[in-house]
């Protein structure tokens, strides 16, 4: 299995990885395009039923001295590579992003908490309608 690890190592620059298992308890840092963030919140989860697990991601970009919220779905490119996915969902960091199927229709959807911009908390649902396309349900 596979593995992504995020956060801040040093205060000033921050960092995200994927780890490819290359069996027998080995592991390669794959050199990607996955944005580095802290504070942060990632999930696998195959949310185009292609049988390759994608990434969901939330977090912090640290552009010192300043931070920029930041949420992202990386589609997985049959195990070669990631591309960002271009959707409509809030940016937020300092909270929690998870897929699940809420309404049972085989396609997972995005439940997302945080903080915006402005340092408002919010949850909000995202609902994939299973060509890619997830609408924000609802502000909860």
């Amino acid at each position: 299995m596979d593995f992504m690890i995020t956060g801040n190592f040093d205060g000033y620059s921050s960092f995200s990885g994927i780890y490819k298992n290359l069996d027998s308890n080995k592991f390669k840092l794959l050199k990607d395009s996955i944005v580095p963030v802290f504070r942060s919140s990632v999930e696998w989860g195959d949310y185009n039923n292609d049988n390759y697990m994608d990434i969901v991601l939330s977090g912090s970009l640290l552009e010192y001295p300043s931070l920029t919220q930041y949420t992202k779905i990386y589609s997985n490119n049959k195990g070669l590579a990631f591309s960002e996915i271009t959707i409509n969902i809030a940016q937020a960091d300092e909270g929690a992003i998870s897929w699940g199927d809420y309404n049972n229709d085989g396609n997972l959807d995005i439940l997302q908490s945080g903080l915006s911009e402005w340092g408002d908390v919010f949850t909000n649902l995202y609902k994939n309608y299973g060509n890619g396309y997830i609408v924000n349900q609802a502000a909860i």
